[in-house]
């Protein structure tokens, strides 16, 4: 069993999947995964299959996995939020056979998806911070 880093992981409601030791860099699956964090399935797939990185069809092959998972659990597929998605970097092995050293880049992700409507709890809590933000203070006359 993988240990996740999300700690609030509940099994009934929320699927889980994780790639080890993709032939991806860090840094660009980092900059992927910031795109489509807390948001639907579908649609992070769709931006994601309008990228033509290696990272970003990487990312697509995890997300299926993850909603095959969830399907299998019973989970409506239509509806599932991505809430959590994580990247760590790998070991970093040497390329085999070359003359001049040279690294491998590798990483590991982690995504968690839950049903519900993680957006509108998002965009409400915005809401409720531009609201209170946009309120004025009251001025204080000597």
């Amino acid at each position: 069993m993988h240990k996740y880093a999300s700690k609030n992981y509940d099994k009934q409601n929320m699927a889980c999947a994780s790639s080890k030791s993709l032939p991806i860099s860090t840094k660009t699956s980092m900059k992927i995964v910031n795109l489509i964090r807390n948001k639907n399935l579908h649609k992070a797939r769709e931006i994601l299959n309008k990228k033509e990185k290696k990272a970003s069809k990487k990312i697509v092959e995890l997300l299926k996995a993850v909603e095959s998972n969830a399907q299998f659990k019973g989970l409506n597929t239509s509806n599932l939020v991505i809430s959590h998605i994580c990247v760590n970097k790998a070991s970093r092995p040497w390329h085999y056979g070359r003359q001049r050293r040279r690294k491998m880049k590798r990483t590991h992700i982690e995504v968690i998806v839950g049903e519900g409507s993680l957006e509108k709890e998002n965009d409400n809590e915005k809401k409720e911070r531009s609201d209170s933000q946009n309120r004025k203070k009251p001025n204080k006359k000597k």
